[in-house]
């Protein structure tokens, strides 16, 4: 394996940690909590974002970095079968972090809610599929140009 893989690997590997990092931040501790008393029963969640709003996008934010994760691994890893199961997998273990999450919000004296994990997962699912699919579309001609340049014409 190259350098340039594995530095790419890594890259996406820290923004998945990252965004990870971000959402743990804005939902399990006082930032994402209402302090104010007047937005307490405004349908506001971190960062005064509506709530259905911050849980599709952090979560969408969390899908795209897995997405690109994965598209770093399979450079490595060819097997279209393969790439689905690990992509299965990743979105399995994405919905499970949600769910976790959401568990773990009762600790921190807020409501964990099935709603709110729903849209987590359907966040979480939106971007990865999103950008995955940019990805795949903006790689289409790259491979072509390199195949083309590096195949023998007789």
């Amino acid at each position: 394996m190259t350098t340039r893989v594995r530095r790419r690997e890594l890259a996406a590997a820290c923004a998945v940690t990252l965004v990870a990092a971000l959402i743990a931040l804005t939902t399990l501790t006082p930032l994402g909590a209402d302090a104010e008393p007047s937005r307490a029963d405004a349908d506001t969640c971190a960062l005064g974002l509506p709530c259905p709003l911050g849980h599709l996008g952090s979560f969408a934010l969390l899908g795209a970095a897995l997405a690109c994760w994965q598209a770093s691994r399979l450079d490595r890893v060819r097997a279209s079968a393969r790439s689905t199961r690990g992509a299965l997998a990743t979105l399995a273990v994405a919905v499970a972090l949600a769910a976790a999450d959401e568990a773990a919000q009762a600790w921190v004296d807020r409501d964990p809610q099935l709603g709110d994990w729903l849209l987590d997962a359907v966040g979480v699912t939106a971007g990865y599929a999103g950008a995955a699919a940019l990805l795949r579309r903006l790689r289409a001609p790259l491979r072509a140009a390199y195949e083309s340049a590096y195949t023998r014409k007789p």
